[in-house]
C-alpha cells in the first residue's frame, strides 16, 4: 500500500495534465482553496465544542439526577446513567479529538502506541454501548407493556445491572482486537519517508484485510443497522400495545376508590414510555444519515479522483458526523422536554424544595408528622390496594395515613 499521492503519480498519464506554460508546473487547486472543505473545517471548529460542553454538562446533570436515592434503585434509571457515561466518552474522545485535530493540529492518536490504541478501542465501544443501552432500555419496556407479570422479576435493578454488564463484556471482546492491530509505522520510498500513525500493517497483511474489508461492515451492523432494526420493531410494538391498551380502558368501569392509583399508574407508564419513544426517534433521525453514507460508501468511494471530489466528501463526512454526535449530546433536554417528573427534580436540584422519583409514583421528601383521615367504602368480596399491604378489606374502613414519610413506588 503505497501513499496515495504516488499512486496518482503511477497512475495519471503525462498528457492528461494541464500544464502552466510560465511555471511548467501542473495547474492543481489545493484542498485548502475549495469552499467545500473550509466549511467542512469551520463545521468541525465551531459545532464540535458547542456539542462537547453541552452533551457533556447534560449528561453530569442526568447522572446526578438519577444517582439520587429516590431514583438509583429503578431499572430505567441505571439504563439511563449508563447510557450518560457512554455518551459523554463519545463525546470526549471521539468527537475531542476531532475538534483538536482542525484547531490545533494535534492528533491524539499520534501519541505513543498505547495511548492510540487506547482512543481506538473507547471510540468504538462507547458508540456500540450506546446503541445498545437503548436497545437493552427498549427490550424493557417491551417486556412491561406486553408481559406486565413479568416485570416484578425480569425488570429489576438486578437485571439491569446483569443486561448492562453482558453488554459491556461483550463488546470489550468484539473491540479488543484493536490492542493487537494498530502500531506507528515508518517507510521510505523514492528517497522520502513516510510516517503513518496508529495504523493497520499495510497489505497483504492479515489484520490489514480484516481492518479495511471486514471490520468496517461488522462495525456498522453492530452499532447502526441491528440496533435500527430492533428499536424500529420494539417501538411500534409498544405504541400498538398501548392503543390497544387505551381503548380497553375507556370501556372499562373503574371503581371510584382505584381510580387515583391507576391515574398515578397511568402517568408513570406514559412518562416513560414518552421518553423512551422520544430517545428512539432522535436516535433514528441522527444515526440514519451516518448509517446511509456507510452503506453507501463502497458504492461511491472510488469515483472520488480530484481535489474536489476530496473536498465535498470531507463536507459530507463533517455534516453525518455532526448528526451522529448530535444523539450523543441532546439526550438531556430530551429527559427534561418529555418528563414532568425530570423537571420537577431539577427544579429541586437548583432551587431546593420537595422532590420526587423520577420513575416512580408519590414522593420522597420528609415532612411534619400530618396525620388524615380516609374513609373507604368496599363492597363484600371485593378488594381494595389494601390487601397488597397486608390490610383485610371490611365493610367500611376508617384508614388513618401518616405523611411524615412519603415511599416513592
Amino acid at each position: 500500500m503505497f501513499p496515495l499521492c504516488l499512486l496518482s503519480e503511477l497512475l495519471v498519464m503525462p498528457h492528461s495534465r494541464s500544464w502552466s506554460s510560465e511555471t511548467n508546473l501542473p495547474c492543481v487547486m489545493a484542498l485548502e482553496d475549495y469552499s467545500e472543505y473550509r466549511h467542512a473545517v469551520r463545521i468541525w471548529q465551531f459545532m464540535s465544542p458547542m456539542l462537547m460542553l453541552f452533551g457533556t454538562a447534560g449528561n453530569l446533570l442526568t447522572l446526578i439526577v438519577l444517582s439520587k436515592r429516590r431514583s438509583r434503585n429503578n431499572s430505567t434509571a441505571l439504563y439511563l446513567c449508563a447510557l450518560a457515561i457512554s455518551d459523554m466518552v463519545v463525546l470526549n474522545t471521539g468527537l475531542l479529538r476531532q475538534w483538536m485535530l482542525y484547531v490545533f493540529e494535534f492528533d491524539i492518536r499520534a501519541l505513543p502506541v498505547p495511548v492510540c490504541k487506547l482512543h481506538v478501542f473507547l471510540v468504538y465501544l462507547s458508540t456500540q454501548c450506546s446503541s445498545w443501552f437503548l436497545v437493552a432500555m427498549t427490550c424493557e419496556r417491551f417486556v412491561g407493556v406486553w408481559l406486565p407479570h413479568k416485570v416484578k422479576h425480569g425488570c429489576t435493578r438486578k437485571a439491569a445491572l446483569i443486561v448492562i454488564t453482558v453488554i459491556v463484556a461483550c463488546l470489550i471482546l468484539l473491540n479488543s482486537h484493536w490492542f493487537y492491530g494498530l502500531e506507528h509505522l515508518t517507510f521510505t520510498y523514492a528517497n522520502e519517508t513516510y510516517e503513518y500513525t496508529c495504523t493497520t500493517k499495510f497489505y497483504p497483511h492479515t489484520y490489514d484485510m480484516f481492518s479495511v474489508y471486514t471490520w468496517p461492515w461488522i462495525d456498522l451492523y453492530v452499532f447502526c443497522i441491528v440496533p435500527f432494526v430492533i428499536l424500529l420493531i420494539g417501538n411500534l410494538s409498544i405504541i400498538l400495545r398501548l392503543l390497544l391498551s387505551r381503548r380497553k380502558t375507556r370501556k372499562r368501569v373503574m371503581p371510584i376508590q382505584l381510580t387515583k392509583v391507576a391515574t398515578q399508574k397511568d402517568d408513570k407508564t406514559s412518562q416513560i414510555t414518552a421518553m423512551l419513544v422520544l430517545l428512539n426517534v432522535v436516535f433514528f433521525i441522527n444515526i440514519s444519515p451516518v448509517s446511509t453514507f456507510l452503506v453507501s460508501e463502497p458504492f461511491w468511494k472510488d469515483s472520488i479522483i480530484t481535489e474536489h471530489d476530496d473536498a465535498l466528501f470531507s463536507l459530507v463526512w463533517s455534516i453525518v458526523n455532526m448528526f451522529m454526535y448530535l444523539n450523543n449530546a441532546v439526550n438531556f433536554m430530551l429527559y427534561f422536554l418529555s418528563g414532568s417528573r425530570f423537571r420537577a427534580e431539577v427544579k429541586v436540584l437548583f432551587c431546593g424544595g420537595q422532590g420526587m422519583s423520577v420513575f416512580g409514583v408519590g414522593t420522597t421528601a420528609r415532612h411534619g408528622a400530618i396525620t388524615t383521615k380516609q374513609t373507604m367504602q368496599t363492597t363484600p368480596g371485593n378488594t381494595s390496594s389494601d390487601c397488597k399491604n397486608g390490610n383485610t378489606p371490611v365493610q367500611s374502613i376508617s384508614l388513618t395515613v401518616s405523611k411524615s414519610k412519603d415511599t416513592a413506588v
